[in-house]
């Protein structure tokens, strides 16, 4: 990966000396970060680090006390809400899904930062979501209501709801949350797919960490409110690096298939 130049207009994202507080609670210090563009960026940290905090600083979501986030080169403050949803779309972690909805009117709802107030829905807005619904796999149940879907299959109606908005830019929360492990990989490779295949800048918060390795473009470790360090590919990081972020002793193997470093907790002597 090239090095990153801290030029606000060089990136889709970038923070200068960011600071965020809840209160008198201070969760994010200082944090500079650019955001590669077509790379699959990973936050990752221990519980409490600002990762969902830092993702939702670079959505607007969450107003800095201090520094500035950058959208396209221009600080993200001071752009319009409608302007910025046509950028940047973003997946929190627990989305809220209306009872009885269907996954199409769902998916449709990507639209709406492209509607005026007397706007009409046009061939490109059926375009859209059609092209969405076939990127994720859930034309074929586009008539159903989401409530009716398992885990797996309303997290990727979620993630269409996302690429309908057609942003270059898309931020997950935790997307894997409370899925198995067959539909947490299925979603993890359409993550992945998006970025490969369709061109996106995806900035991700992912608890699981091997998981993460397996995906990530890009890396960025937080511990208390501050990036720690840094990884241009997955092999950079060390168990070193692992132990001292989440304070557990680690020991790093090398997954036969991906070549890629794993990392298993080590048993405290006695433990149970």
């Amino acid at each position: 990966m090239p090095q990153i130049d801290p030029n606000p207009a060089q990136h889709p994202l970038l923070t200068q000396n960011l600071s965020l507080s809840f209160g008198e609670s201070t969760v994010l210090h200082d944090i500079s970060l650019a955001i590669p563009k077509n790379c699959l960026t990973v936050l990752l940290g221990p519980n409490g680090s600002g990762k969902s905090t830092l993702l939702g600083a670079l959505s607007r979501l969450n107003r800095p006390s201090g520094g500035i986030a950058y959208l396209n080169g221009k600080d993200i403050a001071s752009q319009n809400t409608r302007d910025i949803a046509r950028k940047l779309g973003i997946l929190p972690q627990s989305p809220l899904l209306p009872a009885n909805m269907t996954v199409y009117d769902l998916v449709s709802r990507g639209r709406f930062p492209h509607q005026g107030l007397f706007s009409h829905w046009t061939a490109r807005d059926e375009n859209a979501v059609i092209t969405a619904l076939e990127i994720t796999g859930t034309l074929e149940f586009s008539n159903r209501a989401v409530d009716t879907l398992s885990g797996g299959q309303r997290q990727r109606c979620f993630i269409a709801m996302a690429l309908a908005q057609e942003t270059d830019i898309i931020l997950f929360d935790e997307p894997t949350t409370y899925l198995d492990l067959r539909y947490q990989v299925d979603v993890m490779d359409l993550i992945a797919q998006l970025r490969t295949q369709h061109g996106r800048t995806i900035v991700a918060v992912l608890h699981d960490l091997n998981f993460a390795l397996q995906y990530a473009d890009y890396l960025v470790f937080l511990k208390n409110g501050r990036i720690h360090q840094t990884a241009t590919s997955p092999q950079d990081c060390t168990a070193e690096l692992i132990t001292e972020i989440f304070e557990t002793p680690v020991t790093k193997l090398i997954e036969p298939v991906s070549g890629l470093p794993v990392f298993l907790p080590l048993r405290k002597q006695g433990g149970l």
